[in-house]
């Protein structure tokens, strides 16, 4: 049997449960075990000669079919169960709807706005694209299409000159376009803008799914 990947076991918390503040080091060790046989291909090495692509390798005997307990639950897990646990633990939702606000909508966060995103990753069986999709027709996120571009315009000292220009280019038709305008007004643009809220969805969308 291998040698339980305590690497790939840190980095799966860090990258998907860093939210979690009372894992314990022996969470990480039962995590390190459940993904005993996860490897890869050997590669080639990348320097001097380029990139060589390698593939998932799962060789059954070297799992550890033992029972372990993560996170309170207990049972002869693989790697694929320790995401799911990972996946379905309450502050997931959360931690996973409020990374998408503050990518798409603003970064002040609204405790009201997120819990509905956080709502509807759980109803959706934690398909982040379905709660894209949610979010980019919501009039939370046109909004957001005019406040986030005021920010960048704010902030235009810290880009160099090419960004700057085009920012300042982009601004200007925002602003044409009806950022400043007063929300009665705004609502009238926004429904103009429901093609780029769709061309938006799309192109984000596509990559989760």
């Amino acid at each position: 049997m291998q040698r339980p990947p305590t690497k790939i076991s840190v980095e799966n918390y860090w990258n998907y449960s860093a939210w979690v503040a009372n894992y314990s080091e022996d969470d990480v060790k039962e995590c390190a075990r459940a993904f005993t046989g996860w490897t890869k291909t050997q590669t080639i090495p990348r320097y001097p000669g380029g990139f060589y692509p390698s593939e998932f390798v799962y060789k059954p005997e070297d799992h550890d079919d033992g029972i372990k307990t993560f996170l309170g639950k207990t049972g002869t897990f693989n790697g694929e169960d320790i995401i799911d646990i990972i996946v379905q633990h309450p502050a997931t939702a959360k931690f996973v709807a409020t990374e998408i606000y503050d990518f798409f909508v603003a970064d002040d966060p609204s405790e009201e706005h997120i819990d509905q995103l956080a709502n509807k990753f759980k109803e959706c069986d934690y398909v982040i694209g379905e709660v894209l999709r949610f979010l980019f027709y919501s009039d939370l996120f046109k909004q957001s299409l005019f406040e986030k571009v005021k920010i960048v315009q704010e902030n235009m000292n810290e880009l160099n000159q090419e960004d700057a220009r085009l920012t300042e280019k982009y601004y200007k038709s925002f602003v044409r376009n009806g950022a400043f305008l007063n929300e009665k007004r705004k609502e009238k643009i926004l429904k103009k803008q429901e093609r780029i809220v769709i061309m938006v969805y799309l192109i984000f969308y596509k990559q989760f799914i």
